[in-house]
């Protein structure tokens, strides 16, 4: 083979495999993360087919076995030239890596058991982690009803994640006759370290722990359930797992903390559902005392999703909890998953968010957004012609 040939059949390869890279497919992944890895694969490309033009091209003789037909100082001058662009790609790689965003470090809280969109934002939030969006650092349930904790434990077991920490409130909170027409079902018919509530631990120990393990500033909090859980870890003392209170963990700790709950800009009727109502001395309590900002998401009942279950296996758990739920009926509300959405994803177009005034609950767990509140809260708000992509994006995520 000739040394142009030679040259230039390694080149052409080198030169396809960087472009099939650059062009891969990708799935129709809308997400930051994703959006930021091809962006970091362009920029590679570029550098490394621009590095390739500015280095001169060398005979592939200094590659074959017989080096004795040039000069011992050429030979030296290609090899250098050869180690140079060899080890300047592999730093290429090594810096793409390096470049690319970690996980973040989130902590979903849940009731699990009235509705079913608590098994939706199950689904999205086990997604973004097969995404490496999120590192799941524990999930935590606010419901007092036996089978919440071993269904939300099945479920992060059959998404392969059965390790992941979980805990449970150990005191009166919500009832436990408000029961669910799915949790018991899919902790039955799934396998789960939990036959109830009673055989997982304490939540605000499990709070307290993966706090204390995160580094500071870190941390994405979000709970799409009764603020129970919440209000036991900020009235919570020192102890032997770390030095600081409750309140102090969640100051240095917690860097997003996101609640789905109430109805804006007034929710004044004490019978009709929301999530302040079950516990609602707790809503009160985290509102008042939480020591930063609040994101407060109520949107989500006009968001239907669930009507790609029909695709999936009729054991696939999420397909089981919202035939349950929903019979017939193709969709059901996504308030839980818009909440989860807004705290992995905050910079994304489709949200404004509102900083005048603040959140006001009232005792019985209505609530009204009023023009002043001496605690820091934002209310997420997202227009009509933004439904259609939230929409489609969470029904991507919950069907994956």
């Amino acid at each position: 083979m000739s040394e142009f040939s030679f040259s230039r059949t390694i080149d052409l390869w080198f030169n396809f495999f960087t472009i099939f890279w650059l062009f891969e497919k990708e799935n129709g992944d809308e997400s930051p993360h994703s959006k930021r890895l091809l962006m970091v694969r362009r920029l590679l490309v570029s550098r490394i087919l621009s590095f390739q033009l500015r280095v001169p091209r060398f005979s592939s003789n200094c590659l074959m076995i017989n080096f004795d037909t040039r000069p011992a100082c050429s030979q030296r001058h290609q090899f250098r030239l050869l180690s140079k662009r060899v080890f300047s790609i592999i730093f290429l790689c090594l810096s793409t890596v390096c470049m690319a965003e970690s996980p973040i470090p989130i902590i979903f809280d849940t009731d699990i058991d009235t509705d079913c969109d608590d098994v939706g934002a199950v689904a999205c939030l086990h997604a973004m982690a097969d995404a490496d969006e999120v590192n799941i650092l524990a999930t935590t349930v606010s419901s007092n009803f036996q089978y919440s904790a071993p269904c939300l434990d099945a479920l992060n077991a059959f998404y392969g994640r059965e390790s992941i920490p979980l805990g449970v409130p150990k005191r009166d909170g919500a009832s436990v006759d408000r029961g669910s027409r799915y949790a018991k079902q899919i902790a039955q018919r799934f396998p789960s370290r939990f036959k109830t509530n009673d055989d997982a631990p304490a939540a605000v120990a499990v709070l307290r722990k993966v706090l204390a393990d995160a580094d500071d500033d870190s941390v994405r909090l979000v709970t799409v359930g009764y603020l129970t859980n919440v209000a036991d870890l900020l009235r919570s003392s020192a102890d032997e797992q770390c030095p600081l209170t409750g309140s102090e963990l969640a100051r240095r700790k917690v860097s997003h903390f996101v609640v789905m709950g109430g109805r804006y800009p007034e929710h004044l009727d004490p019978g009709k559902f929301g999530n302040f109502k079950p516990d609602p001395e707790s809503a009160v309590y985290v509102t008042k005392h939480w020591p930063g900002t609040i994101y407060f998401s109520g949107q989500g009942e006009k968001i239907g999703t669930g009507r790609g279950r029909d695709g999936l296996p009729e054991i696939h758990p999420l397909r089981v909890a919202y035939d349950l739920f929903l019979g017939k009926t193709a969709t059901r509300s996504s308030w839980d998953q818009v909440a989860l959405l807004f705290a992995v994803r905050p910079q994304a177009e489709y949200w404004s968010i509102r900083s005048d005034g603040g959140n006001h609950i009232f005792p019985n767990g209505t609530n009204r957004w009023v023009d002043e509140d001496p605690a820091d809260h934002r209310l997420v708000e997202f227009s009509d012609q933004h439904k259609p992509t939230i929409e489609t994006e969470i029904e991507r995520l919950m069907m994956q």
